[in-house]
Formats: C-alpha cells, sequence, structure tokens
C-alpha cells in the first residue's frame, strides 16, 4: 500500500468512494476520478483514485501512468471545485480557455501494480462573479503523491449560465451544420504501435495526404466512451488534446514508443465542431533530439485555426 500525503493541517481525506458524478459533469461512475474534497485555508484539497484499468488511459507502452489522466483527473477536480466550494451554479456551463501540464515526477505503474491514490492542492485566483454566482477565473494545481509534488496543473475557464452558452454555440453550430459533408470521410487510423499505445480504438490520427503532410486528419468517434463519456455538441477538448500528442508522436518517429508527453499547453480560440473536418497541423520544424522534442500542433477547421498546443516529449529512460 503506497503511503498518502495528507494536507498538513491534519485535515484527512478519503479515498473509499467516488464523489457524485454530477459534480464533475460525468455519466458513468466509473470514469469518476474524485473522491473527497475540503477547504483548507486559503486553497482546496482534492482527493483523486487514478485507475490502474482504464481502456484509454491504461493502453500504453510507457510504464508510467498516463499524463494525460492526470489532466483528466485535474479537469473533474476543477470542475468539483467551482460546484462545491466555490460558488458556481449547480447548472453552469464550463467553458476552458487554456489548460496547462507539466509532469515534475512521473508515477511509475507496471501491470499488475493497484492503483494510485492522490491529492490536488488547488488554488483559486482571479475569480469573477455575476449575481453572486462563479462566472470564471484560473485555477492552479499541484498534484501530489508519496509526499512528493509530481505534476502542476492550470485552467482558465468561464462559468456560463445555460441560456448564455446556448447562445455561444448556435452560431458555430449552424456553420457546422453548413459545412458537413454529405459523405463523412472515413479515415484509417494509424498502428497503435507507432504511437505508444496498444488499442486502436484509442488512435485518433490518420495518415496525412500527400499534398499536406503535416496536416494530420483527427478522427471524432463520439462513440468512444472515454472520449465521449456523455453527449457533447462539440469536439472533447480530450480527443484535440489526444490528437496534438499523437501528432507529435507520429512527427518525431524516435520518440513515437519511448517517449512520453512531460509538458503540455493549450490555448482554445474557438470550440471544435463535430461534422466538419478537422487536422492536428504540426509547426514545420519541431526542435527534437532522440532524447525530447518540442512541437506546436494547431488545430484546423474550416480553414481557421480553433486551438493551439504546446507539446513536449522526453524519452522515458531520460525521465525515469
Amino acid at each position: 500500500m503506497r503511503p498518502l500525503m495528507q494536507p498538513t493541517s491534519g485535515l484527512k481525506l478519503s479515498h473509499t468512494h467516488t464523489v457524485p458524478r454530477n459534480l464533475v459533469h460525468r455519466r458513468a461512475v466509473a470514469e469518476v476520478f474524485p473522491t473527497d474534497s475540503a477547504t483548507d485555508g486559503d486553497r482546496l484539497l482534492v482527493a483523486c483514485q487514478l485507475p490502474a484499468g482504464h481502456a484509454l488511459y491504461n493502453d500504453r507502452e510507457q510504464p508510467f501512468v498516463d499524463p494525460l489522466l492526470v489532466l483528466e483527473a485535474a479537469r473533474q477536480s476543477a470542475i468539483l471545485c467551482c460546484l462545491r466550494h466555490l460558488g458556481a451554479a449547480p447548472d453552469a456551463c464550463f467553458v476552458v480557455r487554456s489548460a496547462e501540464l507539466r509532469i515534475v515526477h512521473p508515477l511509475r505503474h507496471e501491470p499488475g501494480d493497484p492503483p494510485w491514490d492522490v491529492i490536488l492542492h488547488c488554488h483559486p485566483d482571479d475569480l469573477r462573479t455575476i449575481d453572486g454566482e462563479l462566472a470564471g477565473g484560473t485555477l492552479r494545481m499541484t498534484l501530489h503523491a508519496n509526499d512528493v509534488a509530481v505534476a502542476s496543473i492550470s485552467f482558465a475557464f468561464s462559468a456560463l449560465a445555460p441560456e448564455l452558452y446556448r447562445s455561444l454555440r448556435e452560431p458555430g453550430m449552424q456553420r457546422a451544420r453548413d459545412h458537413t459533408p454529405a459523405t463523412p470521410p472515413r479515415y484509417l487510423p494509424l498502428e497503435p504501435g507507432h504511437l505508444g499505445r496498444k488499442n486502436a480504438d484509442n488512435v485518433v490520427i490518420a495518415a496525412p495526404d500527400a499534398e499536406t503532410p503535416r496536416d494530420w486528419p483527427v478522427i471524432v468517434r463520439t462513440d468512444h466512451a472515454g472520449f465521449f463519456d456523455h453527449p457533447l455538441d462539440h469536439v472533447s477538448a480530450a480527443v484535440i488534446v489526444e490528437a496534438c500528442r499523437q501528432a507529435a508522436h507520429a512527427t518525431c518517429p524516435a520518440l513515437a514508443v519511448t517517449g512520453d508527453l512531460v509538458s503540455m499547453h493549450a490555448r482554445f480560440s474557438a470550440f471544435a465542431e463535430l461534422g466538419p473536418p478537422l487536422y492536428a497541423r504540426v509547426a514545420d520544424v519541431p526542435l527534437s533530439t532522440h532524447e525530447e522534442a518540442s512541437l506546436t500542433v494547431s488545430l484546423i477547421q474550416l480553414g481557421a485555426s480553433i486551438a493551439t498546443v504546446d507539446v513536449t516529449l522526453r524519452a522515458t529512460a531520460e525521465i525515469a
């Protein structure tokens, strides 16, 4: 049994069961990772369990906890903090403006190992309210395990009333309806082994055309339970970030299997709509060696950039 880091104030957090699924905007209980939360002075604390047998996040060749599992646990924790502690309306719609992840100390995880019980230290910043309800801000987090800070995460977000969210979304959704092909293209996923994956169902990019060798088509499967736990009116951020990571692996063959994500900074300028083709475009010349690669990937839809994601991969031998 791994030792847990508990708050220095003596406050004890539980890992015995998950929080209610509605507090993290999940439909399946199995997709809920936070287990408890509390205030501790000027910070918020969230306990999470990182699963050992998840169909998406445990489908990798690397012997470490998936960094994007850390990001997803933090994203759910941010929603929990907003709804339970920071005064967001129960029906608030959350829109992520930017997300940043940095892995300081990867959590080793081999087949057969138990799940990791961890604690997130969350620091709210620049909170905004409208009529007494949370309207947005920034959450800066540090994930702790075994008395060690292993990752830092931050989210800048807006919390919108449902009617405001609908009015914000309608123009983009209508444009998507106007530009969705009558017969959508059917892409063949890349071989999972070329991306450090085992299951082709978790591959979200296809090979680019010869005319556009830096534009990796993004495969959007709304029936994928890991990427779409519940119906959405847009492409999930989980698909976007995973597509950028896979495009980085595919662009840097020396790190395709041996490399792992150590940092990511995503800026979202628009929603990725369901229907029109979506591409992960890698910048011209990635800064790359056999030990590390830094790339910028843009998400392109209908000729416009809707997100920019900076990705750094590092050889697992260098981060072990």
